[in-house]
């Protein structure tokens, strides 16, 4: 019977945390110009509002990339899978 490993690769952490730093990026800009067409008295705190969770989700994306650093990587797993078998 074979071991399957429920460790989840630094890669594939890699792989989101680069996807929520697009989303940060993208997002914001989507807010910033959504909010630039509105008219009234409550544009600056929808902008201050914007900002403020796209720097959240860059915060998200760094711990990402800093918890995938203690992850083993794909190979070492394979090998250590083969090795154990």
């Amino acid at each position: 019977m074979t071991q399957t490993s429920k460790t989840i690769p630094g890669a594939a952490v890699r792989g989101t945390a680069s996807g929520v730093f697009f989303m940060a990026f993208f997002g914001t800009l989507w807010a910033y110009t959504g909010i630039m067409g509105l008219q009234g008295s409550g544009v600056p705190l929808l902008l201050v509002m914007a900002f403020a969770i796209g720097i959240a989700l860059f915060i998200g994306g760094d711990s990402l990339i800093r918890a995938s650093r203690e992850l083993l990587s794909v190979t070492l797993l394979v090998t250590l899978n083969l090795y154990l078998s």
